[in-house]
């Protein structure tokens, strides 16, 4: 009986280690089933998804090596972006702490990459546009296209405020219109000028720069420019012209105002061709040596064709001009900028009266432009060079031109007899002139007018010859001198000789109408058909007194016929042949004179 309950005690201990071990069985089939879900459902995954991430790292790593800088942006946000898996899943964390150290050296290695990129390209950028701005410069210096340079002085800011649209339009217009849309090798708006260097300039001009090819040479000085080394004689006797000289040769520079006249250095010359005006400015220029004279014809500042199609008036060309000359100065003779940009010179305008502001019709500036220039630019940045303008006729220009503060010193070049008699002295001429012309201080207008039509070269070129023809003529002794009848008393008036107006104007008669080199040395008087007029006005005078006379003796025959029946009648016949007797002297005196 034991032996059966011990038989069933074993039976089900065996029974339970038997459902234990299927217990067992089955919780490692679950665990291996688990284990095998996980390996293949998670872990298998998670392990590839890091391979794959750690391959992505180490790819985006390696691109480090042949990254082009304009990628250097887009790989340093996909790098830091990888840092961003700190705060990922585990298994993120861990391929992140893998690449980390590898990631953070890409990462500043980058950023200095980047950084010395930009600066790089900051500095490539800045040395194109400075290339580019120095081929630019390059191609407006050849072209002299000023006012797409730097502004130095009023000239240029001038091109590049008020007119320079007027510039830049015009030069279109005649790249478009005149050149076929070809820009030409130089621009034109200028005016034609010559500069004339003085010693202390030319002599530190290299030969390259002063002559053709470099071959030194009078001969061969380059066009547009002249070297200066003689004084022309010249004679002045106006006072205001002397004292203009010895001021401006101490500062060849417009200078300051005076306080009390409001008057600067600059001046209005004005007189006949041939009085002085160019020669007076070379010889300031030799004597102050210091600065170049820069001369320009007045012409050249009225429109050309080209300038009306590029819709130019003078004050563009003259701004431009004045530009223009500094920038010749500075560019090609090695001259440096002083106070207010410009390069200092004299400027002598020359013939300035001839500025027109249309070529084709007559409309004379009067030089109003200059006015309108002075006035548009601020009285501290105005031009510190001496400015000399020289016209034949005062009375072309405008008034307003020659005030104090612009051209403030109007001076008068026109000859007075007094120059006149100075160029005889040194000539050895004046002693042949007789008395009566050297005690003659001064002359009728009409008279002065001939002398001031004098100038250097028509005395000495023209009057000259003309005058020892003159003197050396057999009848000249006997015309020339005024003359006392003999055994006269001295209230007794002398006999008239040549006058010295009449004279004048019998050479400049001969000179203007083209005969003067056809003198053969004999005097007539040019003034002739007036002695004429006045021998008709006074006939004319006679004749209307013989008249009156002979009606108031009418008068009087009549008045005696209506008395006569108070008079004795031979009384009154006898009065009566009296009256006739004189109307008929006074008919015979009028046919006489008629």
């Amino acid at each position: 009986m034991f032996d059966e309950y011990d038989q069933e005690e074993k039976e089900l201990s065996k029974l339970q280690i038997k459902k234990q071990q299927q217990k067992k069985l089955t919780l490692i089939l679950l665990l291996l089933t688990a284990g095998v879900a996980y390996l293949f459902l998670v872990y298998l995954p998670q392990e590839k998804q890091k391979k794959e991430l750690a391959t992505r790292i180490q790819a985006d790593v390696d691109r480090l090596q042949a990254v082009e800088p304009k990628d250097y942006s887009a790989l340093l946000t996909t790098l830091q972006g990888y840092l961003l898996l700190a705060n990922g899943t585990e298994w993120e964390q861990m391929v992140l702490n893998d690449k980390k150290e590898i990631l953070n050296q890409g990462i500043e290695w980058l950023k200095l990459e980047k950084l010395r990129y930009a600066q790089e390209l900051t500095e490539k950028t800045k040395k194109d546009a400075e290339e580019a701005a120095v081929r630019e410069e390059k191609k407006n210096r050849e072209k002299k296209l000023h006012w797409k340079r730097k502004a130095y002085n009023w000239a240029d800011e001038l091109m590049h405020g008020v007119i320079k649209t007027a510039l830049e339009g015009g030069w279109k217009e005649l790249v478009d219109k005149v050149f076929g849309g070809q820009e030409p090798e130089t621009c034109i708006y200028g005016a034609q000028y010559t500069i004339h260097f003085p010693p202390a300039c030319w002599e530190k001009l290299t030969n390259e720069q002063k002559y053709v090819n470099g071959i030194p040479s009078k001969e061969n000085i380059k066009p547009g420019i002249t070297l200066l080394d003689s004084n022309e004689e010249l004679i002045f006797t106006n006072k205001k012209i002397l004292e203009w000289e010895q001021k401006v040769l101490i500062n060849p520079t417009r200078g300051e105002l005076d306080s009390t006249s409001g008057k600067d250095n600059n001046a209005l010359f004005y007189g006949a061709p041939g009085t002085g005006k160019t020669s007076i400015t070379k010889r300031l220029c030799l004597r102050t040596n210091r600065f170049p004279m820069v001369e320009v014809k007045g012409s050249s500042f009225t429109p050309t064709f080209a300038d009306n199609v590029a819709g130019l008036k003078p004050l563009q060309k003259f701004v431009y001009t004045v530009s223009d000359i500094t920038w010749n100065l500075v560019d090609n003779f090695g001259f440096e900028r002083e106070e207010g940009g410009e390069a200092r010179y004299i400027l002598f305008v020359d013939e300035a009266n001839q500025v027109s502001n249309n070529a084709f019709t007559h409309d004379p500036s009067r030089l109003q432009f200059l006015k309108e220039c002075m006035e548009g630019v601020n009285k501290e940045k105005q031009s510190k060079n001496l400015w000399i303008f020289a016209t034949n006729y005062l009375e072309e220009i405008d008034k307003a031109v020659y005030r104090p503060g612009r051209l403030s010193n109007p001076l008068d070049f026109s000859w007075t007899l007094g120059d006149f008699y100075e160029h005889a002295r040194r000539k050895g001429i004046y002693g042949q002139f007789p008395r009566h012309w050297t005690e003659t201080a001064v002359l009728k207008k009409e008279d002065n007018e001939f002398v001031n039509k004098f100038s250097i070269k028509s005395f000495n070129e023209l009057f000259l010859p003309f005058w020892k023809k003159f003197i050396a003529h057999p009848e000249t002794q006997k015309d020339l001198p005024e003359i006392k009848p003999e055994n006269s008393n001295e209230q007794q008036p002398a006999q008239p000789g040549i006058q010295l107006g009449e004279f004048f104007e019998f050479f400049w008669n001969l000179k203007e109408s083209g005969q003067l080199h056809h003198f053969n040395g004999k005097w007539e008087s040019p003034r002739t058909d007036k002695i004429e007029d006045i021998i008709s006005v006074v006939r004319d005078t006679i004749d209307m007194r013989i008249d009156e006379t002979n009606e108031l003796l009418q008068k009087i025959g009549t008045a005696i016929n209506e008395m006569g029946s108070g008079l004795q009648s031979a009384t009154s016949s006898t009065i009566q042949l009296e009256i006739q007797d004189l109307q008929r002297q006074v008919a015979d005196l009028q046919n006489k004179i008629r």
